[in-house]
């Protein structure tokens, strides 16, 4: 199979053809169709967003442990030492060490996820937090500029994430759950206010609101604000062992086209 290829590794992703086109209609329909909230901050939840056949085939080529890298050992590992979190990018560059039907399946999904029809969606769909935090009307929102970047991660055992509110650079972040089964579905991720100052006195600095169900085929996005009236707290709780691999694609639309953090 050989559909869109990413051009560079700039983030422009190929016009999608065929195959590419179909899936890319079924993501924008799942997100389009999603119900959005804007307490703590604008976010929003939506399944079936691949096509099932699709989706199977996703999980069919996940790459294999060795052919993803670890993000940061100090602050990711356990107590062996062993990585808890490993990211492939989804680039020309990071999917070039892959054979050739891999790469050529994973560019599609690439291409798919960097679409700009997906950005204008989810924008339009949050379209509250965004305008302001940009001081824009709300038919302004989808016309915003926003970079796309794409990783695939592969979490383990003990892994977590404190709440935090990601960069500045970063105007919306989405993930694509990416379990088997519903057996993981405690694994999503959390949205987090902070306590009153007579609780976080006592270290209980904060208090989780919500927690995405980690179901086959689902996905989330949220806008990112850093304003000390509207902040996007998110993390991850611990993972318990034997909780097996938490797979998902990330996805950030930015407002640098150059930026690289993850």
């Amino acid at each position: 199979m050989s559909l869109a290829t990413v051009e560079t590794d700039s983030p422009h992703p190929a016009q999608l053809t065929g195959r590419g086109e179909e899936v890319l209609d079924h993501v924008v329909a799942s997100i389009d169709a999603c119900d959005p909230h804007d307490e703590p901050f604008s976010h929003c939840y939506f399944e079936n967003v691949f096509p099932e056949d699709f989706y199977a085939e996703i999980l069919e080529r996940l790459p294999s442990p060795e052919e993803y890298h670890a993000l940061n050992l100090k602050a990711w590992s356990r107590a062996n030492g062993e990585s808890t979190r490993d990211r492939m990018f989804l680039s020309k560059e990071g999917l070039e060490p892959l054979a050739d039907d891999q790469r050529d399946f994973w560019t599609t999904v690439t291409n798919v996820i960097l679409s700009e029809e997906i950005k204008r969606t989810i924008f339009a769909k949050l379209w509250k937090d965004i305008a302001y935090r940009f001081k824009i009307e709300r038919d302004e929102v989808p016309n915003l500029a926003g970079y796309p970047r794409g990783v695939l991660f592969r979490d383990t055992d003990e892994y977590r994430i404190k709440p935090h509110p990601d960069g500045e650079s970063r105007i919306v972040t989405m993930m694509y759950y990416l379990p088997r089964d519903m057996s993981q579905e405690s694994l999503g991720t959390s949205l987090y206010v902070k306590n009153p100052i007579h609780k976080r006195l006592f270290g209980d600095k904060f208090e989780e609101v919500k927690r995405f169900p980690y179901r086959p085929n689902s996905g989330m996005a949220f806008v990112i604000n850093r304003l000390p009236e509207k902040t996007s707290w998110h993390g991850r709780e611990l993972i318990p062992a034997g909780s097996g691999v938490r797979n998902s694609i990330l996805t950030q639309f930015r407002t640098d086209a150059d930026g690289q953090d993850y």
